[in-house]
């Protein structure tokens, strides 16, 4: 059964449209900061957890920066310091092993998700 939801995930990345693409990476993001938030706020703290979910945040966000257009202009390096700032934060939250200095980033990447939402909907109707 593993091996059919594998394959039904893959089909779902292979099939996305790179505008979906990044409402995916998006959904990870916050799903992995979830679940530092829950493995942080556990008694005692699941460090090995908030360890692989954060560098797996990080990664996300590495993977976002590199699929940057630099032609893009002004919207490219906006997301591009938005997305260092966020990486910086990752860090520090899995160096001092707290949620806190990740909160931000949660914010700001839950909103992001939801526009990026709208963007991939309205262009798949058109």
């Amino acid at each position: 059964m593993t091996t059919g939801v594998a394959a039904y995930q893959q089909n779902s990345i292979d099939t996305a449209s790179p505008l979906r693409l990044v409402v995916m990476l998006y959904d990870g993001l916050l799903a992995s900061l979830d679940k530092v938030d829950q493995s942080l706020a556990q008694t005692p703290q699941d460090i090995e957890v908030s360890h692989h979910e954060l560098l797996r945040s990080q990664a996300i966000i590495e993977e976002l920066m590199s699929s940057l257009n630099a032609d893009a202009g002004q919207v490219a390096r906006s997301l591009a310091a938005l997305y260092e700032f966020s990486h910086r934060q990752l860090v520090e939250a899995n160096l001092l092993k707290q949620f806190g200095p990740a909160q931000p980033v949660r914010t700001i990447f839950g909103d992001l998700r939801e526009a990026w939402d709208m963007i991939a909907t309205q262009y798949h109707e058109q």
